[in-house]
């Protein structure tokens, strides 16, 4: 180390003649040569040095602001690389480097940190290979012939300052200022030049390199009107505030101009330069207050990319603006890029890429292109690769081609807007003679609306002369036509004329019309957009035209409405006009537009609609009482939460929606069974929609027209055939003789007490299974329930037409069939012993059995019948009620065909339900008590068979028992089936079942014990608890389809149970036949010698077991004659 600064001094010692002085903290530590001392000594007579070199050695502390003035050769140079001149921060003197009225000064290889540096009114400066760290303040005010290379500065501002000089010169002087080689982090460098013609300045900024962190503005130079040249090069600035700015600013008032001398074209040249990653933008040039037409810009072979903001800015408010040339320059990947007031920006071999929003946007500028001009893969809202707006230009020199390649705009304009409709916004450049045509290439460009390739664009015929690479052009400009048109036919069907409409009060006018504007050329037109005006004349304007409203208007064949005046009178024609609005000046062609017209009246408001008081069609007062009912005059329709029905009393009789009859009867009723129970939006004259499962007509009392009422539901469907009945008719028949012959030959009575609770649930589940699951039953679970209800439980067409009139019939043919089979039975085993011995004794309880289940079915068919309920309806100044058929409100109560059923319902209530219900519940009473009259013995001896089938499994002291399960049946039949609604209803109906459940339960508890066989007791109370359990899961849980689930175990456990029962039966009548008790005897003996032989086996030993081991090759031989034949046991 001591060597290496020994040969130092010496070559120094060599080389200079100027005088020597050592700079160190620690002289002695450096053996650094005489004289040498601290900078603080120097600096107390600094200005007394003149051809001087200060040697810095090592740290050297700043404690004041050290004064070069009036020195002249003065160096400060670092000795060796760790040459530092620090300064201590104190906040009452400014701390630092000074040279004001000096020349000749240079500091090289020296560190300066958390210092100021001043320069003010000097000339040749020199600064080289040094490095600013944290210098707020590097300012040079009229530093003349300045070289600033190879540094670095890190968080420094570098500010230059021209202005006209304290003593004016005579002759033009020319200084320069020189940047090469800086590298800048988190730094900026401003040139400000506001000399005007006191001298002449040329500035190079040469290999600048400047980093920051969005806080500064890395280079930016303020012009003025002043006597300059500028050139950047090979410079790149990255995550700035903004790449590059150059703003222009006014002169000084105090000016040293020299006489004669005008400023001339000042050129500013940038070069070979990359303007990325800033925050604001990559290069602005914009001026607010100086004509900036004494200027020229060359911008050649840069690329401004992946900026924030802006990509290029270029921005003149309505000012003359320089002349700017770009030339192969590549801008990519920027939001946006503006021309804004600028008429004299020249493009020539430039690339826009990807800009996010719109490549170049031109408001009142012009640009001319000089060889290629590429827009590619831009995207913007109106315009995806240029955007024309405020009277702006295109001027094409001679051979000049635009490309618009797979650019995008959101709605118009994919490759080229033009707002201002200017038509042609091209100007060529170049003599007639050697005239080449500038050539536009436009693919794969798209637009959201309209327009994918241009917008406001001519691009063929007069006055346009281009050549255009693309022959399907998609092409259109704001609308020159209109007509009226039908919606998916706009080019085929349109038309300048349309039908008056009829219209009622609140009601809007509707119409349909296309709009047409430019094509590619002036003889085509193309779809586009616009608004319309809408202008009205009626009597009640006293002929004056009133423009209404203006309603916009899409690309396509488009609705178009308005609401008319409430103050409109009814009945009065009201004409209309319809016209183009024109929002902007169409240049080059004047264009005649058509006006649309047409008429329309308002009329009285429809059925259903009375006019309120703000003169508007709302419901009427009828069918608005009602909670949540609202009315849409424009689509005619009414809307509802459902669960509610309104229409007209005749709802089955067709009529138009737009009729306003005043004699039409309203109807609005809650609607709980058939009704749609969500909400609901349908027209006055469709009023099924209300209606669920193709139901319709009044209350959805019927089904709709072409469908019929299914059996083994309530809904309805379709039947395809006519034949079905025959066949339906034939199964039935067979079934009701099957089933009667099943329960004879099993001897499946009430007589044997299995069958008391096992009918008393199948009952209540069949009553209860919409309350449970809202979904029906699996197939095969539901249809063992349905078919011990005498229900047939597969929804099927029984003929075409049937209705609920019909359906009710039929509930009660189906028993009464039953009836007849076991009737006619029971005559043949009196008359003939051969079918006495075959059906045995079982058919008297036969009889019982099916009166027993027949009980429920026609229980809750008679209480249909018979149900009524009243409805209100509303007429025009008169409200009647009428009674109908719950069941069917098409029907009216007692009236035409309902009266026969009414009567036989009536009869069979008279004649069977409450006799039978007497006889079963009070028949221990009756032969207790009225056993002493010997007519009452004499029809007892017919009726007692009947009361000893029901009670014969009963105790003596319940027979009465079999009438208690009759009886409580009764309370949930009439609750379910006169309930208005099961999802509204729903706990009250489980906690019927629940209490009837509870009371059973209590009197099975308190007698203890009812049947003979106390297994029937357990059975009933299986079936009874069983369905206990479903019902409470019920009431607890709100999960439907967790209470779905429950259900069908349930009924699961049920189908189990009842084949328990058909086996125990079974087994039971097999006991009368000698082969069936032989075998049961055979098996009960062979089993106990089974039993002795496996016993005599498990003591051999364990030789004798290896002996009895078969090999797996040994041919067994099997004797059969010892085997009893099957036909010998019967």
């Amino acid at each position: 180390m001591h060597l290496l600064l020994a040969t130092a001094l010496f070559v120094i010692s060599c080389k200079l003649s100027s005088a020597q002085y050592y700079v160190s903290e620690n002289c002695a530590a450096h053996n650094a040569p005489l004289p040498c001392d601290n900078f603080s000594e120097y600096a107390e007579h600094i200005d007394e040095y003149s051809n001087a070199v200060f040697y810095f050695i090592g740290t050297n502390y700043v404690r004041s602001l050290v004064n070069f003035c009036e020195t002249d050769n003065i160096t400060l140079e670092g000795l060796d690389q760790n040459a530092v001149i620090a300064c201590y921060d104190d906040d009452e003197e400014d701390v630092g480097l000074a040279i004001t009225e000096s020349s000749h000064f240079s500091f090289n290889s020296i560190s300066l940190y958390n210092c100021k540096m001043v320069v003010m009114n000097s000339s040749n400066i020199s600064i080289t290979g040094s490095l600013f760290y944290e210098v707020d303040d590097l300012d040079m005010k009229n530093a003349l012939d300045v070289s600033f290379s190879h540094s670095i500065l890190y968080k420094t501002s570098l500010y230059f300052l021209y202005t006209a000089l304290k003593e004016c010169n005579s002759e033009l002087q020319n200084y320069s200022l020189s940047l090469f080689n800086l590298s800048g982090i988190n730094t900026d460098i401003v040139v400000a030049m506001i000399h005007s013609t006191a001298y002449n300045l040329s500035v190079s900024l040469d290999h600048i390199n400047i980093t920051s962190n969005y806080t500064t503005e890395n280079i930016k130079i303020k012009l003025s009107n002043s006597m300059y040249s500028i050139r950047i090069a090979d410079t790149s600035t990255y995550n700035g505030r903004s790449g590059l700015i150059f703003s222009f600013i006014r002169d000084l008032e105090e000016r040293c101009d020299i006489a004669g001398i005008d400023p001339s074209l000042q050129s500013v040249i940038v070069k070979d330069s990359h303007f990325y990653g800033n925050a604001i933008c990559g290069i602005l040039i914009d001026s607010t207050i100086v004509n900036s037409r004494l200027h020229e810009f060359f911008i050649q072979s840069i690329s401004i990319t992946n900026n924030s903001y802006f990509g290029l800015i270029v921005a003149f408010d309505f000012l003359t603006c320089p002349e700017i040339h770009i030339e192969n320059a590549n801008i990519s990947h920027n939001p946006r890029n503006w021309i804004y007031n600028c008429d004299s920006v020249l493009l020539s071999n430039v690339r826009i890429i990807e800009t996010l929003s719109t490549g170049l946007a031109l408001k009142g500028s012009s640009i001319a292109v000089k060889n290629s001009l590429v827009f590619m893969n831009n995207s913007g809202v109106n315009g995806g690769g240029v955007s024309l707006n405020g009277s702006s230009f295109i001027l094409l020199f001679p051979g000049a081609s635009i490309d618009f390649i797979g650019n995008r705009a959101s709605n118009k304009g994919g490759g080229i807007y033009n707002s201002e409709h200017i038509l042609c916004p091209f100007i060529f450049l170049g003599e007639e003679e050697d005239f080449v045509l500038p050539v536009l290439n436009f693919q794969d460009n798209s637009a959201g609306t309209i327009g994918n390739d241009s917008y406001g664009v001519i691009l063929f015929g007069e006055p346009v002369q281009l050549v255009v690479n693309e022959t399907d052009i998609s092409s259109t400009t704001d609308a020159v036509r209109m007509h009226f048109c039908e919606p998916g036919l706009e080019n085929e069907n349109t038309t300048n004329l349309m039908d008056k409409q009829n219209i009622f009060p609140g009601q809007k006018v509707e119409f349909y019309v296309t709009m047409l504007g430019f094509g590619a050329n002036l003889s085509a037109y193309s779809t586009t957009d616009g608004s319309v005006d809408i202008i009205l004349r009626h009597p009640n304007y006293e002929g004056q035209t009133i423009k209404f409203e203006t309603q916009p208007v899409a690309a396509s064949c488009s609705k178009v409405e308005f609401l008319p005046d409430a103050s409109l009178l009814i009945g009065d024609d009201t004409e209309v006009e319809l016209q183009i609005r024109q929002t902007k000046e169409l240049n080059l062609i004047n264009i005649d537009y058509e006006a649309l017209q047409f008429q329309f009246i308002v009329n009285q408001c429809p059925i259903g609609f009375s006019m309120n008081e703000s003169g508007i069609c709302d419901c009427t007062e009828n069918i608005s009482s009602a909670k949540n009912v609202t009315c849409d005059i424009n689509n005619l329709t009414l809307s509802h939460n459902g669960l509610r029905w309104i229409g007209t009393h005749n709802a089955g009789e067709s009529f138009n929606a737009n009729d306003s009859h005043s004699d039409v009867c309203i109807i609005n009723e809650h609607c709980l069974v058939y009704c749609i129970p969500s909400s609901i939006t349908f027209m006055i004259n469709d009023t099924n929609n209300q209606c669920t499962n193709n139901r319709g007509q009044r209350l959805c009392g019927s089904c709709r027209e072409g469908y019929s009422l299914l059996i083994g539901s309530n809904n309805c469907g379709l039947c395809d055939s006519k034949y079905f009945i025959i066949a339906w008719v034939a199964l039935f028949a067979v079934m009701g003789i099957a089933m009667v012959v099943f329960l004879i030959l099993l001897n499946l009575t009430v007589s044997q007490g299995t069958l008391n609770g096992l009918l008393f649930y199948a009952n209540i589940i069949k009553l209860y299974e919409p309350v449970f699951s809202r979904e029906r039953a699996l197939p095969a679970l539901g249809q063992v329930i349905s078919w011990i209800n005498l229900d047939f439980g597969i929804e099927a067409c029984f003929y075409k037409g049937m209705d609920r009139y019909a359906k009710e019939w039929l509930q009660f043919v189906f028993p009464f069939y039953l009836w007849i089979i076991i009737i006619i039975i029971i005559l043949l085993c009196r008359r003939y012993g051969k079918i006495s011995r075959l059906f045995g004794s079982n058919t008297v309880p036969v009889l019982c059995t099916l009166l027993f289940l027949s009980y429920s079915k026609l229980i809750r068919t008679v209480v249909i019948a018979l149900d009524r309920r009243d409805i209100t309806i509303h007429c025009t100044g008169n409200v009647t009620s009428l009674s109908v058929w719950y069941e069917d409100p098409t029907v009216e109560y007692g009236k035409g065909k309902h009266a026969a059923l009414f009567v036989f319902a009536l009869l069979v209530m008279i004649l069977f339900i409450v006799p039978y219900t007497c006889l079963i519940l009070f028949s221990p009473l009756f032969e207790k008590h009225m056993s002493n009259y010997k007519m009452f013995n004499k029809y007892w001896s017919w009726i007692k068979p009947i009361v000893d089938a029901h009670s014969g499994p009963m105790k003596d002291k319940y027979r009465f028992w079999p009438g208690v399960l009759l009886v409580a049946r009764l309370p949930m039949l009439l609750s379910v089936i006169l309930v208005d609604s099961y999802i509204l209803r729903r706990l009250y109906l489980l906690c019927i079942l629940l209490t009837v459940l509870a009371i059973l339960f209590s009197l099975g508890y308190c007698f203890g014990g009812l049947y003979r066989n106390k297994r029937h007791d357990f059975l009933e109370a299986w079936f009874l608890f069983n369905l206990s359990i479903m019902a409470s899961l019920a009431v607890i849980s709100n999960d439907t389809s967790i209470v779905a689930i429950w259900f069908n175990i349930s009924l699961g456990i049920f189908t189990v149970t009842f084949a328990v029962i058909i086996h125990y039966h079974l087994h039971q009548q097999l006991l009368h036949h000698t082969w069936y008790r032989s075998l049961l005897r055979r098996k009960k003996q062979e089993k106990p010698k089974q039993e002795e032989k496996e016993e005599i086996k498990t003591h051999k030993t364990v030789d004798a077991q290896k002996r009895e081991i078969v090999p797996r090759t040994t041919n067994i031989r099997i004797n059969h004659h010892g085997r009893e034949s099957v036909i010998e046991l019967y």
